[in-house]
């Protein structure tokens, strides 16, 4: 399996490189300059700080390239929800602390079952839900400020844009 590595400093890809050189053919670049060329590419470790608008701008730049890869393993610094969030936003698969362990990375490498959400409804079906749903809650909360009776209609429609077809 073909594994591209990218990075947002040099120091990441070379650990990334000596967790996995023996197992898998790598390809490494930093992500300031990620282009992404490679066909062949079966799963691609970002390993970036998501703190930082430039490696989040630069994410979102190769996203559409990022979606034909089947394995996008994010390594975040800080292991948060927001972080965690936002790694899926930028279409990873699945999301690790940058401090996870070989075996761990090695596992969700060997990994062979699919994404629990399509990549497709995840870029373009989950941006779509966020925005109704925001839109969903601001109407609720302008009710509510305004001393507009809620409906419950609206919370039905706001409910059912996040179960995702979950029964």
């Amino acid at each position: 399996m073909c594994v591209h590595l990218v990075g947002d400093n040099i120091a990441k890809l070379s650990t990334l490189r000596g967790m996995l050189e023996k197992r898998y053919a790598l390809t490494s670049e930093l992500l300031g300059h990620a282009d992404l060329r490679g066909k062949d590419i079966e799963a691609i470790v970002v390993a970036a700080d998501l703190r930082d608008v430039d490696n989040i701008t630069a994410l979102k730049e190769i996203s559409p390239k990022l979606s034909r890869i089947p394995k996008r393993i994010f390594l975040i610094d800080r292991k948060s929800r927001l972080s965690t969030v936002q790694a899926y936003a930028l279409g990873a698969t699945s999301v690790l602390s940058n401090t996870a362990t070989r075996t761990q990375l090695l596992a969700k490498l060997a990994d062979r079952n699919p994404p629990t959400v399509a990549p497709s409804i995840t870029v373009n079906g989950g941006r779509e839900a966020a925005f109704a749903g925001a839109a969903s809650i601001a109407s609720m909360f302008e009710s509510v400020m305004s001393g507009d009776p809620i409906f419950v209609y609206r919370f039905a429609t706001w409910a059912s844009i996040f179960s995702f077809g979950r029964t």
